[in-house]
């Protein structure tokens, strides 16, 4: 389940964070299959949506802890 969610844009390019937990537990996902499987979804959704001369990318990073948002979005811009 989508815990928060934060997006910035800036010059054309945009980052996020998403944190996503377990339905059942409450906690970050650790499962690797699992993790996988939300990359492959999420990639498709964005590769569906960009220009195809437009360069783009994804990381997907399993953070056991809280990680601090705006330091985050503003190391991926």
């Amino acid at each position: 389940m989508m815990d928060t969610s934060e997006v910035w844009t800036h010059n054309g390019c945009a980052a996020c964070t998403l944190n996503i937990k377990d339905r059942d537990t409450g906690r970050s996902i650790s499962d690797r299959v699992l993790l996988s499987f939300l990359l492959k979804n999420i990639s498709t959704v964005l590769e569906a949506h960009h220009l195809p001369d437009k360069l783009w990318g994804l990381r997907l990073c399993h953070a056991a802890y809280r990680i601090h948002t705006e330091r985050r979005l503003h190391q991926l811009m």
